[in-house]
């Protein structure tokens, strides 16, 4: 479920957007151990786009987003933790590029 209090249970405001949409992968994209980078770094890039979360980068705090881009990660975490993450990930996708065809229009 997401929180309506994204700043007190939502998020982890002092660390980066990178951070906060990859804690609740944290077990998934480790191996012996260790965190897999290259994985941990698809995954942020696919919510960034997939969201069109406005952050100049990554790696930038989530308290330096604006309210409806910290809205975004926690709606990116909120998919991170659903089993069903990839259909729902897929209706986003789909939707949102139906959006971007009517408003190009």
């Amino acid at each position: 479920m997401i929180t309506e209090d994204r700043k007190q249970k939502g998020l982890v405001l002092e660390m980066s957007v990178h951070e906060n949409l990859t804690l609740p992968k944290l077990e998934q994209l480790a191996a012996g151990g260790f965190i897999q980078s290259s994985k941990e770094r698809d995954v942020v890039l696919t919510y960034i786009h997939l969201l069109n979360i406005k952050a100049s980068s990554p790696h930038l705090p989530v308290k330096a987003l604006s309210g409806g881009n910290q809205q975004k990660v926690v709606f990116g975490k909120w998919l991170a933790m659903n089993r069903a993450s990839s259909f729902w990930m897929n209706r986003l996708a789909a939707w949102m590029s139906g959006q971007r065809k009517r408003f190009m229009k």
